[in-house]
């Protein structure tokens, strides 16, 4: 007995041993100070079948090192773009490492920007890559630029953010409030991708030449403008975000305003809080604002006959928050004319968007898809229904339903003496 618990023990010890040559070690450990890390990323096409990636870097600031304030312990920006050729994002990324003296690293990635012309002939390419590299996150936000995607990093100057970090995070908070570009981030755009009858929509930026060479003293001559580039405007950053751009599939067909966003949001029954500004009913040489959210999803019924025939009906509720006028819109004659002549302008406003999109461009956006997925007894069934070719001749009719609930602070008009 003594001598098989002494086996055994030896036989423990050994199998000790060898389990100790099988664990993982640090060996391909990467400290902080070894890594570079990458914050946007802009993909331009280049000849010959290639592209040009652009890596904005993130110098990190020690925190116990001052600075003065907090500001100066955020990370910082590297001196700008690195712009690298190569056939792939990832062969860029091992090309990037001949100059850049620490390891690239896609761990703090937020932002992948595309330029138009690439976003024109299709991302399907360069998508691929991302969806099977591990470094690029499903959450990282993707956009589209006018022009080349390295200006765009280049000329970025952000008004108040200091951290490379949180930049494409603050732009994507900023278009949840405002509703001029919507939030889309890389599973989502894959998502649409791959689901039969969605298309992608993106967020569309461009530098304002008119703001990055005035001195901020006048605004250029021009009228109102909600399109990324040509917003009337002094100083500031010249980069500028606004609208969207409008993807059949993988490809580009089409670009949205801000305006064209906050009605897109809206037919999707997702816009939170947005300003619009009409002609005052009572004086059309003057305007009215109010604020205007949801009330109620969108109630969509979708005929499939030939042609087909979808209709929308949207409740909405608002606040009046300005007026040129001296009409006293509390007064229930005159709260009936403002919300009849909200309704007709912006019925007519997204009835137009809608058949643009659906019969111009050939794209689902919203995606009225959705409402008669459920209809069809398998999905199979479903991808094989000739939608975009019932959609593309189809009869719409959106409907807006306005109640006007408040009237700000002074619900009458400042009465002069």
């Amino acid at each position: 007995m003594r001598l098989w618990g002494r086996r055994r023990q030896v036989v423990g010890i050994a199998a000790m041993c060898a389990l100790s040559f099988l664990t993982t070690g640090c060996f391909d450990r990467m400290e902080l100070e070894q890594q570079a890390f990458v914050v946007a990323l802009g993909v331009d096409k280049a000849p010959g079948n290639m592209v040009d990636c652009s890596f904005l870097i993130s110098l990190p600031v020690n925190p116990n090192g001052g600075g003065g304030g907090d500001a100066g312990n955020q990370p910082t920006a590297s001196k700008g773009p690195i712009t690298f050729r190569a056939h792939s994002i990832t062969e860029a990324m091992q090309l990037a490492n001949s100059s850049v003296e620490r390891t690239l690293t896609l761990s703090h990635l937020s932002l992948i920007l595309f330029s138009s012309s690439m976003a024109k002939h299709g991302l399907d390419p360069e998508i691929r890559p991302l969806v099977r590299y591990r470094e690029f996150r499903r959450t990282t936000f993707v956009a589209v630029s006018e022009g080349n995607a390295r200006d765009i990093l280049a000329a970025n100057a952000p008004v108040l953010e200091k951290s490379t970090s949180r930049w494409a995070d603050d732009i994507a908070d900023v278009g949840r409030r405002s509703n001029l570009i919507p939030v889309t981030q890389l599973h989502d755009f894959l998502r649409r991708l791959e689901d039969a009858h969605e298309d992608p929509i993106v967020p569309l930026c461009a530098i304002n030449q008119t703001a990055a060479s005035s001195s901020g003293s006048s605004l250029p001559s021009g009228g109102l403008s909600y399109t990324a580039g040509s917003i009337s405007r002094a100083g500031g950053n010249p980069v500028e975000w606004s609208g969207a751009a409008v993807f059949r599939k993988d490809k580009q067909v089409d670009e949205l305003n801000g305006r064209q966003v906050m009605d897109l949001r809206m037919l999707q029954g997702r816009l939170s809080r947005a300003k619009y500004t009409f002609p005052d009913p009572y004086n059309k040489n003057e305007t009215v604002g109010l604020t205007i959210r949801r009330e109620r999803a969108p109630e969509v019924n979708v005929q499939l006959t030939r042609p087909m025939q979808i209709s929308v009906v949207i409740p909405l509720e608002g606040d009046l928050i300005s007026t040129q006028v001296t009409t006293n819109y509390d007064l229930p004659a005159a709260r009936t004319k403002l919300q009849r002549t909200v309704d007709q302008a912006l019925s007519k406003e997204l009835s137009t968007l809608v058949t643009h999109l659906s019969h111009d461009d050939g794209v689902d956006v919203v995606p009225i898809s959705r409402y008669v997925r459920g209809r069809f007894a398998t999905y199979s069934a479903f991808a094989q229904y000739p939608w975009e070719q019932q959609l593309s001749s189809a009869n719409i009719n959106v409907q807006v339903q306005l109640q006007v609930r408040r009237f700000g602070i002074q619900s009458k008009p400042v009465q002069s003496t």
